[in-house]
């Protein structure tokens, strides 16, 4: 006659999902002055708003980024080296940890591109319950237990999985809930390159005598004066 086995195995398994997302903004600059002018104006600007010139191997893939606040924190470049800039400029990218957002954000000048990334790390700890059955004519209980613990393990894939997918769609709602005031930021650092360069285009037309700034409603006004 045979014997039947049954064995319950209980586990506490720890569950560790690293997810990433991104989303890409194109920068498009009117040309006032030179591509290259126009660039070292909006990065400039992007200094005021916290943004600080790294390296492109400092910062790896946009991934490693997610996770390099430190990066994001150093000290915006001295100014004192402006007169190198524009060849340097082509080497470096721009990058602030945006506090409010809790977005990691890369400008790079080569490419026009910006780049707002999360990266979440979230670990969970379950206990899982499975049994094994097997007839111990031709199964020993070391081997029931095993088939108790491979379905123990697929179980916890599945647990990883599903929680993936669960952070997965929080960050990527994060990045979209965060794209209304990126694009005010965005549109900022624009408005205030397009003033700085036109007041420098002023500049090779003629003598500027007087120059007005204001702002109602979201809408930039800029009224030079030039004496011919």
């Amino acid at each position: 006659m045979s014997l039947m086995y049954k064995i319950e195995v209980k586990e506490n398994v720890k569950i560790c999902v690293d997810v990433h997302d991104e989303i890409l903004h194109q920068i498009r600059l009117q040309q006032i002055l030179s591509k290259e002018e126009m660039i070292d104006i909006f990065v400039e600007e992007l200094e005021k708003k916290g943004f600080s010139s790294t390296d492109r191997t400092d910062i790896g893939n946009k991934k490693d980024v997610a996770n390099k606040k430190d990066v994001a924190n150093k000290k915006v470049a001295n100014k004192k080296d402006i007169s190198n800039k524009q060849s340097q400029n082509h080497e470096k990218v721009w990058i602030r940890h945006d506090e409010e957002l809790d977005e990691i954000q890369i400008f790079d000048p080569q490419n026009m591109e910006l780049i707002a990334s999360i990266n979440q790390s979230r670990e969970e700890e379950k206990e899982i319950t499975r049994e094994g059955h097997g007839d111990l004519d031709f199964n020993t209980k070391t081997q029931i237990r095993k088939r108790a613990l491979h379905l123990i393990e697929e179980d916890r894939h599945q647990l990883e999985q599903d929680l993936q997918e669960q952070v997965q769609q929080e960050i990527t709602q994060k990045l979209q809930d965060n794209t209304e005031k990126r694009n005010a930021d965005i549109q900022d650092v624009l408005q205030r390159t397009y003033g700085r360069a036109l007041k420098e285009r002023a500049k090779t037309i003629g003598q500027v005598v007087a120059q007005q700034e204001s702002e109602n409603d979201g809408i930039y006004e800029l009224k030079i004066t030039i004496e011919l």
